[in-house]
């Protein structure tokens, strides 16, 4: 009985070591899920203002392709007027013109006409310039934007490949945490077992030494402690384990003797 009282109590402290650990197990992958978690967080909003800074910039190109297209109209007019004013100087021609000032008479007259195509064409030089000039800052603009959105566009992708791979992570962790949970439920389960089974022992043996040391003594007995080491065996065979041996190397002694006995040799008091 104490034999197995003694093996008893050693798988529970088999099973607390083992609980201990696999909770100590159990804390790290909860801190390390934590962790994965903050990470998936933090992603996930970097790829959202990633998101909006691409619209944004899809709404900018929007805008300058509106206004792309009201410049080409306005080439397109342009080009018109350009025309017209090609087809009146050549019908008009180099001599009607020199004519139509030789003709003015009027100084003031005279000046005024010079004036006034003189804007003319100053007006047609600047207007062709800033069209020009815009053309070229629409293109510029366009190309800058385009470039800005592919990498954003690549930022996104690798943001969104980091994502899923701590996704996957955390679904293996979460495994691994559901595993340890059954581990540490089933080694519960078997340490109380094992509790209640050395409880039970414990109550029996202590009965029965109670129960021993309410026999009556006989009047001739010799004091049991006077007779340490004359005393014989209570059954036959070798001795396994003694007193205050190491129980399998480990730190537990042993707080009896163990007899190597058979099945149903007898078994008699040694006092």
């Amino acid at each position: 009985m104490r034999k197995q009282l003694e093996t008893l109590r050693g798988e529970i402290e088999e099973f607390q070591q083992t609980l201990e650990k696999t909770r100590d197990e159990r804390a790290k992958l909860e801190e390390n899920l934590k962790q994965n978690e903050k990470k998936i967080s933090d992603l996930l909003k970097k790829i959202e203002r990633i998101e909006n800074e691409i619209d944004k910039g899809e709404q900018n190109i929007g805008r300058l392709e509106n206004e792309r297209e009201q410049l080409q109209a306005a080439r397109a007019a342009q080009q018109t007027y350009i025309g017209k004013q090609i087809r009146a100087a050549w019908e008009m021609g180099r001599q009607g013109y020199l004519k139509v000032l030789l003709n003015q008479e009027d100084p003031h007259r005279l000046a005024r006409i010079l004036t006034y195509y003189d804007y003319i064409n100053r007006a047609r030089a600047e207007r062709i310039a800033r069209y020009t000039e815009t053309i070229a800052r629409l293109r510029h603009v366009g190309a800058e934007i385009q470039a800005q959105n592919r990498g954003l566009a690549r930022d996104r992708q690798s943001l969104e490949a980091r994502s899923r791979a701590l996704v996957q992570a955390r679904a293996g962790k979460e495994h691994a945490l559901t595993a340890l949970n059954r581990r540490i439920e089933t080694t519960g389960a078997e340490m109380e077992k094992r509790v209640a089974d050395r409880e039970r022992l414990e109550a029996l043996l202590e009965r029965i030494t109670r129960s021993i040391a309410n026999l009556p003594t006989p009047g001739d007995a010799v004091p049991f402690a006077s007779r340490k080491g004359e005393l014989l065996l209570p059954a036959a065979g070798g001795v396994t384990d003694r007193f205050g041996s190491a129980r399998n190397g480990g730190k537990l002694h042993w707080n009896g003797v163990f007899i190597e006995a058979g099945q149903g040799d007898p078994v008699h008091a040694i006092h």
